[in-house]
């Protein structure tokens, strides 16, 4: 099945990207206190905000929760079989935005693909390394009912690859 193109990004770079006709939604994330980026509107319906902190385990206060990974598997079904794009945004570009992205390419791939999904993410970034939230991942693993296996692909490829890269300052 076709899926969207993902551009993941920090904040910074979020103007730049805003007037690509390819991108079709976009899933901004940043934490409780931080505005939105430059000329984002937040009104549009193929718009989601997220606010959290990036936080790693499960104790951290402020966190990613069960509620805020639904929320990104919500908007992945906007657009599951289109071939468009979706930028996906987080303070830097380097934990938050790449977790969200993985769930959203083990989300769209399906069941039993995610390595692929893994790999998927690794072909699509270039630039310096990243690593995505482990708390997120870890989530949407368990919504997305992957018993383990997302979470497991990942670490292998982190051991194997020592970080996932992406185009943070785009």
């Amino acid at each position: 099945m076709p899926h969207p193109r993902l551009i993941l990004c920090g904040r910074s770079a979020v103007p730049h990207h805003l007037d690509d006709p390819a991108i079709v939604g976009v899933l901004s994330i940043g934490d409780d206190d931080s505005p939105p980026p430059e000329g984002l509107d937040l009104s549009l319906p193929t718009v989601t905000r997220l606010c959290f902190v990036d936080a790693m385990d499960d104790d951290d206060p402020g966190g990613p929760t069960s509620a805020h990974v639904s929320s990104i598997l919500e908007f992945g079904d906007w657009f599951a079989g289109l071939e468009s794009a979706v930028l996906v945004h987080c303070t830097y570009g380097v934990s938050r935005s790449t977790a969200a992205g993985l769930v959203l390419l083990a989300q769209w791939l399906g069941p039993g693909r995610e390595g692929e999904a893994v790999a998927a993410l690794f072909a699509s970034q270039g630039g310096h390394r990243s690593r995505p939230n482990p708390r997120m991942v870890r989530l949407g693993d368990a919504l997305l009912q992957r018993s383990g296996r997302l979470v497991a692909a990942l670490s292998t490829s982190m051991r194997d690859g020592g970080g996932i890269t992406c185009r943070c300052n785009e």
